[in-house]
């Protein structure tokens, strides 16, 4: 008898639920002795799997996807996971396909890169968890994820002319992991991730990864050597490459909050001197510097952070125009002007300079800095503000004063959304 001839007619002349239970009741014939015997003289890779089902419930995965999956039949899965998101891209650079949208007969379209996005992690959702076992496999090649990026990037490259693609697609959360998770499992160290990553990001063409979720892989889902011997990476790049030097230098590049992060972990001095090199550009790099100087009692230095602080905070709110700087005399920051949840830090912050001024003896700074306090955190509340000015006896509050009482009369304007005093009280 032919007994492969004959399994598969077996197999086409059965339902499921037969063969379920055409095998239940072959095992139930079967002593542990002649299980173990049939188990030996099966194909290795069904006879793993054959093991660990026989195993306790326990110790079993049954997941589908690892322990109780054949290879060959991973395999199938994740070629069946590639070939997916590989048909998302088929109408790419087609003018009347689903990646092309058109508010209006008379607009010309657009591409819809958020629509390709959303489609590629769909099906990133369901790769990412194959990929470990893809790789230890050598299913596919260590460029794979770069290939299919310059398919993407191919494809938006041929629509017409007159269909904006300018801005590419920025992948998101689940498909940038992937792109992560695939050479993170070829890399042999970090710098050779990190190596890779950037050649990858060059090589990518129009596809973008998405830097919230590179800067949370990096750190937070790597153990604390591997963040450690990155943040050694990212030092040793910086000066091998003068582009990424420049690059961890801008506060509001990737690459330096990443850096900074680490710093802060691994490099306590090296964190302090990005945060002041930083500060004038990054407000925020200063709440640190200054408590840090307070607590070594350093007033000197905590005074020197104050102004900078404020001063870069002051400038960002003013959109970042040229030749301004916060003088506590003259440029009042007046109201939260919806800054959120900045507000307490930066209310404390001027309390402390205040402080921290009058402890050295500067009483005109420090009376500028209560009033520019109370302007900041308490605007509305009339009485607190008069008594901010009532309580300054050696400085000029002049352009201060006139300040407060030119924002109160257009807030009285608005009176019925913002309320406000009578007229004859300011």
């Amino acid at each position: 008898m032919d007994n492969d001839l004959f399994a598969r007619q077996l197999l086409d002349g059965l339902t499921p639920d037969q063969l379920v239970g055409l095998v239940a009741r072959l095992l139930d014939k079967m002593s542990e002795t002649e299980r173990t015997e049939f188990c030996d003289a099966l194909d290795p890779d069904v006879a793993a799997v054959f093991r660990r089902l026989l195993e306790p419930p326990a110790a079993a995965t049954g997941d589908g996807t690892s322990d109780v999956t054949s290879d060959a039949r991973f395999a199938q899965q994740f070629g069946s996971a590639l070939a997916a998101l590989e048909a998302v891209l088929i109408e790419l650079g087609d003018e009347d396909g689903d990646y092309v949208y058109q508010e209006n007969h008379w607009e010309a379209p657009d591409f819809d890169a958020s629509r390709l996005a959303s489609e590629i992690e769909r099906y990133a959702r369901g790769l990412l968890p194959l990929l470990e076992r893809a790789a230890e496999l050598e299913l596919e090649d260590e460029d794979w994820f770069l290939g299919l990026c310059r398919e993407i990037s191919d494809g938006i490259e041929t629509y017409p002319d007159y269909i904006y693609t300018e801005e590419g697609v920025c992948l998101e959360h689940k498909a940038t992991e992937c792109m992560l998770k695939w050479l993170d499992l070829h890399a042999d160290t970090e710098a050779s991730f990190l190596d890779r990553l950037f050649a990858f990001m060059d090589e990518a063409g129009r596809v973008s990864l998405d830097d919230g979720t590179v800067r949370t892989y990096l750190l937070n889902q790597w153990a604390e050597d591997r963040r450690r011997a990155m943040y050694h990476a990212i030092q040793a790049r910086r000066l091998s490459d003068a582009e990424f030097g420049r690059e961890t230098d801008n506060p509001h590049a990737l690459w330096h909050k990443i850096r900074y992060a680490l710093a802060g972990e691994f490099d306590v001095a090296g964190r302090i001197e990005i945060a002041e090199a930083s500060v004038a550009e990054d407000w925020t790099k200063g709440v640190g510097l200054i408590d840090a100087a307070v607590a070594e009692g350093n007033s000197a230095r905590a005074l020197d952070f104050c102004r900078k602080t404020v001063d870069a905070y002051f400038r960002r709110r003013d959109y970042g125009r040229e030749g301004r700087t916060f003088e506590p005399g003259t440029t009042p920051l007046l109201g939260h002007w919806g800054v959120g949840d900045e507000s307490p830090t930066v209310s404390r912050i001027l309390g402390l300079w205040a402080e921290l001024a009058a402890g050295d003896g500067d009483i005109v700074l420090a009376e500028h800095l209560t009033i520019q306090e109370a302007l900041f955190a308490r605007v509305e509340d009339w009485t607190a503000v008069k008594h901010a000015f009532a309580q300054a006896g050696s400085a000029n509050t002049a352009v201060l004063f006139s300040a407060w009482k030119k924002w109160a009369l257009e807030r009285q304007r608005g009176r019925t959304y913002l309320g406000g005093p009578p007229r004859d009280t300011i």
